[in-house]
């Protein structure tokens, strides 16, 4: 069980660092995609930025944002199919990091 959690963590720990970096430069492209060619809903979902604008409020509109149907209604057929591109890659990660929480959860219960 041991070389499992070794293997797992030698694959999941760096998987989940570059989806990481990954999500931190697509968000931040999307800030200024959304600040120069939509201010009206950048300014919407509280004008978030990767640090100094980075409060709960701010990450639950932007999810939302991305997840709900305004992109779709304001046609922009990049930022529509990014969007989709980021809900996916969150629930990947989310998936990812959950199984390897709940693989050292089981793994701490066998020892």
């Amino acid at each position: 069980m041991e070389a499992y959690f070794g293997l797992l963590a030698f694959i999941a720990l760096p998987t989940l660092g570059v989806m990481v970096l990954v999500w931190f430069r697509q968000i931040t492209k999307l800030f200024d995609y959304l600040k120069n060619n939509y201010p009206a809903e950048y300014k919407s979902i509280g004008e978030p930025s990767l640090i100094m604008n980075n409060t709960p409020k701010n990450n639950i509109a932007f999810l939302r944002f991305i997840q709900g149907s305004r992109p779709a209604e304001l046609g922009d057929e990049k930022l529509i199919n990014w969007c989709k591109f980021l809900t996916k890659f969150f629930y990947a990660y989310m998936f990812i990091f959950a199984g390897f929480i709940i693989t050292i959860m089981v793994s701490a219960n066998a020892s």
